[in-house]
């Protein structure tokens, strides 16, 4: 079990490369070569790694519900036990992309019978009028995205304090239970947003704010796209060129080595939130509304394979200092409009009393698993962002109101330069 705790925890902070079975055996007190006497190569490591963890949280969620307890009773049972301050280190399966089919299709069911263990749980607290009428099909995997996100809410920079297990537990606790919003009775309006061109798609409205290359643009969009399923170290610049029937040369023409071309994908996600939430800053009315248009676009934008902003913190640990800057500056930009937001809305008395570092830390990881699913039709897309979005603001808990609105809210097309 220490083996795989220690290999969990690199591999959620340098990713997948040699350096981090390197890494993990000098923990170890063994030579790299060892550790192919337990595993055949670093997939058998990584694919042990994500089982693990997928048969942890099945376990403990098997053992709560075979309790006598309310369903809220039982959510909170199991949160407090898979992230217990003992626990073993949680391994989110981010990278299937680089599994073969076998092992990956081992992770996908344990993960799969996960979620719908979960959202029968859901259901019967439906039922039973502990809980609001849901979407279980995407509360559950984003509750489980909220668990897996542990490991990762103190790499995502903000300039506060880092949070330990029990505030991680306890805040994710209550944000599932009654989500962000101080009145609860209704989903506050707001304009949905679009970011897209007449003549262009999605991925080419924003990356035109900063990228005027053409191809370069491309190269990033698809080299996102495949770190993203893959990972950064087990995607090789030979697979992202052929994407273009282009040669490296030619990457290293447009971009760079490696690592600048990790980093450009890095600053073009922070670009894409950047555009997005100053979407939700011009929108009128409503600061919680304007979180909830956040949300949702930003939800819909991880989902779009034509837009894959980058989404691998497990490769952040691993960059240069330098590269690590950069991005870090990017993100205390978004940081600075998260907090006017934000703040916003807790002057104006539609936030509760909630800890906004923390919010601004989890958020990226509430649709960490739900973005990996297939959804390629766009409606579909768009009521997972939807949903979401509902989530983020109101929680999954009973409403004060037996007529509670949750209407859809209107939609505005927000074009760059608008």
């Amino acid at each position: 079990m220490r083996f795989l705790n220690e290999a969990s925890h690199e591999l959620n902070r340098r990713g997948v490369s040699l350096e981090t079975l390197r890494r993990i055996a000098q923990k170890l007190g063994i030579t790299r070569e060892a550790l192919y006497y337990y595993f055949k190569d670093r997939n058998d490591l990584v694919s042990h790694c994500y089982l693990e963890t997928a048969q942890t949280l099945n376990l403990h969620l098997d053992g709560v519900l075979a309790t006598s307890s309310t369903q809220t009773e039982r959510i909170h049972r199991f949160i407090d036990e898979v992230l217990a301050d003992d626990a073993l280190e949680l391994c989110g399966p981010i990278n299937l992309g680089m599994m073969d089919e076998v092992r990956r299709r081992m992770v996908v069911q344990a993960i799969d019978e996960l979620f719908e263990k979960l959202a029968g749980l859901l259901k019967r607290g439906i039922d039973l009028g502990e809980f609001r009428a849901c979407e279980t099909g995407v509360a559950a995997p984003a509750i489980v995205s909220l668990i897996l996100w542990q490991p990762f809410v103190n790499l995502v920079p903000s300039g506060g304090p880092k949070a330990p297990r029990q505030a991680y537990r306890e805040f994710i606790k209550s944000l599932i239970l009654k989500g962000t919003a101080a009145d609860r009775s209704a989903m506050p309006p707001y304009e949905e947003i679009e970011f897209k061109t007449p003549e262009g798609s999605a991925a080419q409205a924003f990356d035109r704010i900063w990228i005027t290359d053409v191809k370069r643009a491309a190269i990033l969009s698809t080299a996102s796209r495949l770190f993203n399923e893959k990972g950064v170290d087990t995607t090789t610049l030979d697979e992202i060129a052929s994407q273009f029937g282009a040669t490296t040369g030619a990457l290293y023409h447009h971009i760079g080595d490696k690592e600048t071309l990790v980093t450009q994908c890095y600053l073009r996600a922070y670009q894409l939130s950047l555009f997005i939430i100053d979407r939700a800053l011009e929108q009128p009315g409503s600061r919680l509304g304007a979180i909830a248009a956040y949300e949702q676009a930003w939800t819909q934008a991880q989902m779009r394979k034509d837009v894959a902003p980058m989404s691998q913190l497990a490769s952040f640990d691993a960059l240069s200092a330098s590269s690590k800057g950069q991005i870090q500056s990017m993100s205390q930009q978004f940081g600075a409009r998260w907090r006017k937001l934000t703040g916003d809305a807790l002057a104006a008395g539609e936030y509760r009393k909630i800890d906004l570092d923390i919010l601004q830390r989890t958020l990226p990881g509430l649709s960490n698993w739900l973005v990996r699913m297939e959804t390629g039709d766009l409606e579909h897309q768009r009521s997972i962002g939807r949903e979401l979005s509902v989530f983020l603001t109101l929680g999954i808990g009973a409403l004060p109101g037996a007529t509670a609105d949750l209407r859809p809210p209107t939609s505005l097309s927000a074009r760059p330069g608008d």
